[in-house]
């Protein structure tokens, strides 16, 4: 019996080596674009963006440091003379007495009509009168002796001033009140007889008054003292006289 003839091994293919370096470099053949929505291969490109160059300021600052830098702050103007104000300030000092314009006058002087006098304050008032016109004969026209030769002044008489004044200058024609307080938390006035005592003027409160600062330097100093006077003297008689009458 004879043998079957053994299969002969197919040969397989023989790989293709890779090119040798010595060969490089080797020419590409540009692929086909895909081109499925039919545009030129050229519109399909990615398109450069060119990056702004940040602009330089003349301190030689860029936008994105001054964005880290605080803004500068906007002075702020005086409401009164429209003119920069200091840091920190909402006016000027020589302006803090004067009237924004527009809006009328800072400090409001007292009213024509004055508050309503209570029960308690014309009680206190009268006797504060009372002591005074007690005391007054014994006091009035002598000096207490120091070198300055002080007149004799009845505390009764100034408390009972500041206590009709309820707080304002008593000079119907006042500019402006301080706005500061004294340590005790009372407005900054000074009680003044109209006519001195050295002078023969009377330590009562009928002819006494409060007044600010400035009107007191006025009826002292000012050029128009004397017709100042002579409103004030009257101001303190009508005052004294409807504290005096007010029911208590």
């Amino acid at each position: 019996m004879s043998r079957a003839p053994t299969p002969v091994p197919i040969a397989k293919p023989r790989k293709s080596r890779a090119t040798p370096p010595s060969a490089w470099p080797i020419a590409l053949t540009p692929a086909a674009p895909v081109n499925d929505t039919q545009t030129p291969v050229a519109a399909k490109a990615p398109r450069s963006v060119e990056k702004p160059v940040p602009s330089i300021s003349a301190a030689g600052a860029t936008p994105k440091d001054a964005a880290k830098s605080p803004p500068a702050r906007k002075q702020r103007l005086c409401p009164v003379c429209n003119k920069p104000a200091s840091a920190g300030r909402v006016r000027h000092q020589q302006c803090e007495e004067r009237a924004v314009p527009g809006q009328g006058a800072k400090h409001v002087a007292p009213p024509t009509i004055s508050p309503a006098i209570t029960p308690e304050a014309s009680s206190e008032y009268k006797r504060l009168v009372r002591q005074v016109e007690r005391s007054e004969t014994a006091t009035h026209g002598k000096r207490r002796e120091t070198s300055r030769r002080d007149p004799i002044r009845l505390s009764e008489a100034r408390i009972a001033v500041l206590l009709r004044c309820q707080g304002h200058c008593e000079n119907p024609a006042c500019g402006g009140e301080p706005n500061d307080l004294t340590d005790d938390g009372r407005p900054i006035l000074e009680v003044d007889h109209v006519k001195r005592i050295a002078e023969g003027g009377r330590d009562h409160p009928v002819q006494m008054v409060a007044l600010c600062p400035n009107c007191h330097a006025m009826k002292e100093r000012g050029a128009n003292r004397l017709a100042l006077q002579a409103i004030l003297r009257d101001i303190a008689a009508r005052s004294h006289e409807r504290w005096n009458s007010a029911p208590s």
